[in-house]
């Protein structure tokens, strides 16, 4: 790992803040849910626990996304690497 330039450093400290907002937001996702406990599994009307799980899951793909931007600031050899390995995975193939 070579030494970062300060405009990697300052992406970085963006990052771990994006993980932050993102940490609170899965809280705040799980106390909704867990709040509507009672209402869990009726499709009556939109209830709480749905924008808990919509909350969890904006939390989730919030911190995969600053891991991912931290890794490759980080790891800049590895960058075609872990994107080939991500097409393989995720994208579809013709």
């Amino acid at each position: 790992m070579s030494s970062l330039s300060e405009d990697d450093r300052f992406e970085i400290i963006i990052s771990i803040i994006g993980i932050i907002a993102a940490v609170i937001t899965i809280a705040g996702g799980v106390y909704i849910l867990f709040d509507d406990l009672k209402d869990i599994g009726k499709m009556d009307r939109v209830h709480h626990w749905h924008w808990g799980l919509i909350l969890i899951f904006m939390g989730l793909l919030i911190a995969i996304i600053n891991f991912y931007r931290i890794i490759l600031i980080l790891y800049p050899e590895r960058r075609e690497e872990v994107i080939k390995w991500l097409r393989e995975k995720f994208w579809m193939r013709s």
